[in-house]
């Protein structure tokens, strides 16, 4: 937009012209250098000097600019007394249609927060994703245009969390000059909230959110959360896990019963076994040998029996125990829980 003051005559307090005045611009309510331009297309290299000074027939230039500014007056560009001064003199460029986008970018004020569908670059915007914006001369990797001056001035006022190129200088305008790029508020993959307090009491509805950079609920730029969590212990209800118990058969047992009938004559031997016992005298032990008679061992006996008959039997356990295991069932595959909600994509741009 031109400036007020644009080629006007310079006069004293007498109406006689200054020959030797000049205008300096500053950024509204600071003594920070700002840029005015020679032409509303505010490339590099079409900057005015600042202070401006008049020319030969005492009137000031044509100059052009966008953003809020504090104009100074003086009788000369050094040592010289003050005409006037005007601050807070708001310079903003009428609506622009885009090339045929659609989006008048006059209307919207710089540093909005725009979505769009699509996902290209935009006139009047730059999009939020972490690369950087300067001047013509700054490389910068998402726009390095003299048109991204008000909303470079903005960030690094606003955000000095943002990383200058460089590093930062003493003003944010001496950085744009030097072609400093700065880098732009990452937005990828997340979504937007609002600060906490603005103005107002903070709420605390943030909690004991644990911040990945930035460190409060009430900075600018803070950033926080993810799409998935991993669960501890402490996140769990409380609850039981299945347990087994495998234990072997245990105790004593009798099994009494008898053998099929035998119908083949056979004999039954008797033995007598001597057996020593330590430290004691020796002891006659009578048994009745199983076996066949021919086998029998010491002294024996034998006897026949009837043809058919039955053998007894007993068979027994003596009380004991038996080791248990106890296994708990494992569960769970140690997956991080999501925790989005449905969501659509968009591009999230920021206007210059």
């Amino acid at each position: 937009m031109l400036a007020p003051f644009s080629l006007n005559p310079v006069l004293d307090a007498n109406g006689e012209l200054v020959r030797t005045a000049a205008l300096m611009v500053y950024q509204a309510g600071t003594t920070t250098p700002a840029v005015l331009y020679k032409s509303p297309a505010y490339t590099n290299g079409t900057e005015h000097p600042n202070p401006i000074p008049v020319n030969g027939a005492g009137l000031l230039p044509a100059m052009y600019g966008a953003g809020s500014f504090k104009l100074r007056l003086l009788t000369a560009p050094v040592g010289g007394s003050i005409l006037w001064e005007a601050d807070g003199v708001t310079l903003t460029d009428p609506p622009v249609v885009d090339g045929g986008e659609g989006d008048n970018t006059g209307l919207v004020p710089t540093g909005a927060v725009v979505q769009f569908y699509g996902t290209g670059s935009r006139v009047g915007y730059v999009r939020m994703n972490g690369r950087t914006m300067g001047n013509a001369a700054s490389g910068a990797t998402e726009r390095a245009s003299a048109d991204t001056l008000a909303l470079y001035l903005s960030l690094w006022s606003e955000d000095d969390s943002l990383v200058v190129v460089g590093g930062r200088g003493q003003t944010a305008q001496q950085d744009y000059d030097a072609g400093k790029a700065i880098t732009l508020p990452d937005a990828r993959g997340r979504v937007l909230a609002s600060l906490d307090g603005m103005g107002g009491t903070a709420t605390g509805s943030y909690g004991t959110q644990a911040w990945n950079s930035g460190g409060s609920a009430t900075r600018l730029g803070s950033r926080a959360g993810g799409w998935s969590v991993a669960l501890g212990e402490n996140q769990l209800p409380a609850h039981n896990h299945d347990a087994g118990i495998a234990i072997a058969p245990n105790g004593a047992f009798t099994v009494n019963g008898t053998t099929a009938n035998q119908n083949i004559p056979h004999l039954h031997a008797v033995g007598v076994v001597s057996y020593k016992v330590q430290l004691g005298a020796g002891t006659d032990v009578f048994f009745v040998y199983p076996g066949p008679a021919e086998a029998a061992p010491a002294t024996q006996a034998s006897s026949t029996s009837n043809p058919v008959h039955q053998h007894s039997f007993t068979v027994s356990q003596p009380n004991h125990g038996h080791d248990a295991t106890v296994e708990v069932y494992g569960k769970g595959g140690g997956q991080a829980f999501s925790i989005a909600n449905p969501f659509l994509l968009v591009t999230t741009y920021l206007k210059l």
